[in-house]
């Protein structure tokens, strides 16, 4: 069902392109960067998320299968300032076995960061999405790449940002068909376009999805690998996946709607990871933050006590 890596954001046909450059754009999405690198004497484009700092380290977060550890040179634009990557620093999650949307992520150190974006807060678990089509969340991916629209697929160049927001209409799903068993890892969305033929994720009873178009309905192309997807979760907009794959939609065309794209979900293990990593810390749970300001409210009343 899903073939292909990725790399921008593909637009609706009768919308207009600035809408998606300028959510793109918004300031809260200032921690998505433009990475280009070569190997071999070959450019390449992606993207990737500024987690934080820790130790005079800089972060930043992005699909494994970018493969940055094997380039002759890499660097990230966030705005207008360029940055070198360590590509020496190169962590792979997946440890050289990767599984499409399950551990395709990857960290790696930003040299000499100065002026740097305000950090994306990333999850300490997975973002819970339910069977029924009403309630689903919605989703908001960010990116460099090629753009295009829903009639025409994939056209042009990466490197230009965008976002896109779409229903996020399953995670980390196992249809049971004995041998024939399947697992669909990540977060899963696909492009509508208001009729049946473009809603290629409903698949009753397991999922039950709406055709209905969002204003800014979209799907990454080649150039987002590695952007950031973002919801909300505990009530705040948090990065809770990494653009992994997409797949062909209707008349098996790249980028035309009906297509599909899962992100890599951040999950409670590889979140530990990042953060043993990097030293860097996910957003405390809610019960968390509860139990920790029942702590210090505890405190308070044994020093009034005194």
């Amino acid at each position: 069902m899903i073939a292909g890596t990725t790399s921008a954001v593909v637009i609706r046909h009768d919308v207009a392109d600035q809408l998606y450059k300028n959510l793109g754009n918004e300031a809260q999405y200032a921690c998505v960067g433009r990475i280009d690198s070569t190997e071999d004497g070959d450019a390449y484009t992606a993207s990737g998320v500024y987690i934080g700092a820790h130790d005079g380290s800089s972060w930043l977060l992005t699909a494994a299968h970018n493969n940055l550890g094997a380039a002759s040179a890499a660097t990230v634009r966030f705005g207008e300032n360029t940055f070198t990557l360590d590509r020496t620093s190169w962590l792979d999650y997946s440890g050289g076995s990767l599984v499409p949307g399950k551990n395709d992520l990857a960290l790696i150190k930003i040299l000499n960061l100065a002026d740097a974006p305000t950090a994306a807060r990333f999850v300490s678990s997975t973002l819970m999405i339910s069977a029924a089509g009403a309630n689903k969340p919605i989703g908001t991916s960010v990116g460099f790449g090629k753009s295009g629209n829903g009639n025409t697929g994939w056209v042009g160049d990466p490197g230009i940002k965008r976002g896109f927001r779409n229903r996020l209409e399953f995670v980390n799903l196992h249809v049971d068909a004995g041998a024939n068993s399947v697992d669909y890892w990540g977060y899963w969305s696909d492009f509508d376009n208001g009729a049946a033929n473009g809603n290629q994720l409903n698949i009753p009873p397991l999922i039950v999805s709406s055709a209905t178009q969002l204003d800014l309905e979209g799907i990454t192309a080649p150039g987002d690998s590695g952007g950031g997807l973002f919801a909300t979760k505990d009530g705040a907009e948090r990065l809770v996946g990494i653009t992994s794959t997409s797949s062909p939609g209707i008349g098996d065309v790249d980028g035309a709607y009906g297509s599909k794209t899962r992100w890599t979900a951040i999950t409670a293990a590889s979140s530990a990871w990042i953060t043993q990593r990097t030293g860097i810390a996910a957003v405390p749970e809610p019960s968390a933050m509860v139990a920790l300001g029942f702590g210090i409210a505890s405190l308070m009343r044994r020093k009034i006590r005194r």
